[in-house]
């Protein structure tokens, strides 16, 4: 589903809203700002920490419960 953010006094954006349906129902899968994926950029933020920990899936999950 697309839909475009109109915002008095500041540019106008686009957004993509991915939906699947789970269980017969929709559920929001990702949205795409202005060509940037959510679900890609949490990706990206996720992995680059469990490497900065070596690894350790303890340590992030220690790390992002106290964030």
């Amino acid at each position: 589903m697309k839909s475009k953010v109109d915002r008095p006094s500041k540019p106008d954006f686009d957004l993509d809203w991915w939906v699947i349906e789970v269980n017969g129902r929709p559920k929001l899968f990702d949205l795409v700002i202005e060509g940037v994926s959510l679900i890609s950029t949490e990706r990206t933020e996720i992995g680059a920490l469990l490497e900065s920990l070596n690894g350790d899936i303890d340590k992030m999950t220690a790390k992002l419960l106290v964030s």
